[in-house]
């Protein structure tokens, strides 16, 4: 598993665990990977769309409303502050 499916998977644990909707701490496993990135290749914009990408597959795979709600919001995040949209 590299380092987007291990976030993408610790993201979807985070969404599902007890109702989910713990958005700060998404952001803090996001920005952990984000920083990664920018020390190894200085920018992370094809991360954040990889990110961003199988996020989207994981909210088609999840069954939980709240985890769904969480998902979202995370990925409406994830668009306007880092793909700008």
């Amino acid at each position: 598993m590299d380092e987007i499916e291990q976030c993408v998977h610790d993201i979807v644990a985070i969404a599902t665990a007890f109702g989910g909707h713990d958005l700060a701490e998404a952001k803090r496993r996001i920005e952990i990977l984000f920083a990664d990135a920018d020390n190894h290749s200085g920018g992370h914009a094809a991360v954040a769309q990889r990110l961003g990408d199988q996020l989207r597959s994981a909210l088609g795979n999840t069954s939980s409303p709240a985890g769904k709600r969480s998902l979202n919001d995370i990925i409406a995040w994830l668009q306007r502050d880092h793909l700008g949209r």
